[in-house]
């Protein structure tokens, strides 16, 4: 992300949590006691795929999501494939499985305000919950 914020014209804001590498492009944090003010400035947000991509759903945020992977050795299950091939399917969520995908171009064009509904609000607590209940969220 810090490689592509040297290509782009506006503000990019990056938590970089635990890691040890130091953007050089970008404002960066490395955790925040709320994150929800950068949410609710920004234009785009690119999140991992856990549950911040429902958290964002709810507030009908222009996203694209990016799941953490076991065949990277970033994660032990397929808990945020999962998630995010959900997102996608029932909201058009935008899902990059190869950061390689993840261009300047497309940072730059992205619009996608998901719309939630009752109905769907409804889909997604009952994935939520099923899939809780079905011991393949740890």
């Amino acid at each position: 992300m810090d490689n592509l914020a040297a290509q782009l014209k506006e503000e990019i804001l990056i938590q970089k949590g635990s890691s040890v590498y130091t953007p050089h492009h970008a404002d960066y944090f490395a955790y925040t006691a709320s994150i929800d003010q950068h949410i609710e400035r920004s234009r785009l947000i690119v999140s991992h795929g856990g549950f911040t991509g429902v958290e964002l759903l709810l507030k009908k945020k222009n996203m694209i999501i990016v799941p953490r992977q076991p065949r990277y050795g970033e994660h032990g299950d397929k808990h945020q494939i999962e998630l995010c091939e959900f997102l996608h399917q029932k909201y058009g969520i935008k899902v990059i499985y190869d950061i390689e995908d993840l261009t300047v171009d497309l940072l730059k064009k992205h619009q996608h305000i998901p719309q939630v509904n009752n109905t769907q609000l409804q889909n997604l607590k009952s994935f939520i919950r099923n899939y809780i209940h079905s011991g393949n969220s740890g």
